[in-house]
């Protein structure tokens, strides 16, 4: 019994993670012209990123939520970021982080 509970346990506490399928899109990095892009996506266990990328560029973004509350952090990579903020601006999706030094937008085609 003690063993059947065990088991039971460890395969009920499983964290998937998931990649979504890429999508075409056009891209923004830091106020640049529009160029074409590769948007990246997957998540798991209350979180998920993004990752913007074009043929010299590419953006970071990920969320992460505990209960009510979500943290949003942008960089170059998923060992480098800074917390963010998103807004819409001229039909793209953005996300910035809290200084402005780095901004990613993003709409798909």
């Amino acid at each position: 019994m003690k063993y059947y509970l065990l088991a039971l346990l460890l395969c009920g506490t499983n964290v998937f993670a998931h990649d979504f399928p890429n999508k075409k899109g056009i891209c923004t990095f830091n106020g640049s012209e529009p160029t074409p892009c590769t948007i990246e996506n997957g998540g798991g266990a209350g979180g998920s990123y993004y990752i913007l990328k074009s043929k010299k560029d590419s953006i970071y973004v990920e969320s992460d939520c505990s209960g009510d509350n979500c943290a949003l952090s942008i960089g170059a990579n998923s060992d480098n970021t800074v917390d963010a903020k998103e807004f819409k601006k001229d039909g793209f999706y953005c996300t910035s982080s809290n200084d402005n030094k780095l901004t990613g937008c993003f709409k798909t085609t």
